[in-house]
C-alpha cells in the first residue's frame, strides 16, 4: 500500500530488548537493599515441642515463629545443606506454600536427631551429639542477646522444666 510505513525488523529488535532489559532490571534494584525477605510463615510450624531427649530433659516448647523473626531466616539453625555455609531459605525453597511443602516432604529439612545421635559415637567425632547440637546452637544466639548468661542453670527458667538430673535438683 502506498504512503504505509514499515519498521526495520533491527529497530524492532532494539526495542523489544531494551524493554526486556528494563523489565529484568527492576527486580534487582530492589536486590541490593538491606531489608531482610519476608519470613516464610505459614510454610512452617509456629511452634515444635522438643522432646527427643526427654530421659535427660523436661521437652521444650519451641516457638518456631519468634525465633525464625528473631533469627532472619531457616539457616542460621537449619544447617544441614552439606555445605558448611548458611543459605538463607529461600535460596532453596520456593515461597510457594505448596513447593515448600513438598520439599520438606523430601526431607530437605530433616529432624536434627537424624543427623544428630542422642549417644556420641567416635565415628562421629566431627558431629556434635544431639544434646550438644541443641545447646550449641541455642546458646550461641542466647548468649549473644544476653539472655542465657555464662551459667546454663538458667536453662530451668526459660527452656526446659525442672526435673532431677543424675539425682541432683537443679537450682
Amino acid at each position: 500500500m502506498k504512503g504505509e510505513r514499515t519498521m526495520n525488523p533491527g529497530t524492532i529488535l532494539a526495542i523489544v530488548l531494551c524493554a526486556a532489559i528494563s523489565v529484568l532490571s527492576i527486580p534487582a534494584a530492589g536486590a541490593g537493599g538491606s531489608a531482610p525477605a519476608p519470613s516464610p510463615r505459614g510454610k512452617m510450624p509456629g511452634s515444635v515441642v522438643l522432646g527427643s531427649l526427654a530421659s535427660e530433659y523436661g521437652p521444650v516448647a519451641f516457638d518456631h515463629a519468634a525465633h525464625l523473626k528473631e533469627a532472619g531466616g531457616c539457616a542460621e539453625c537449619h544447617h544441614q545443606h552439606g555445605t558448611g555455609e548458611t543459605l538463607e531459605c529461600r535460596k532453596c525453597h520456593s515461597v510457594d506454600p505448596a513447593a515448600f511443602r513438598a520439599a520438606v516432604r523430601v526431607e530437605r529439612f530433616r529432624p536434627c536427631r537424624e543427623c544428630h545421635s542422642s549417644s556420641l559415637s567416635r565415628t562421629e567425632l566431627s558431629r556434635p551429639a544431639l544434646k550438644a547440637a541443641y545447646h550449641r546452637a541455642c546458646f550461641r544466639c542466647h548468649r549473644e542477646v544476653g539472655s542465657v548468661g555464662e551459667d546454663p542453670k538458667g536453662c530451668t527458667e526459660m527452656c526446659h522444666e525442672r526435673r532431677k538430673f543424675a539425682g541432683t535438683e537443679p537450682r
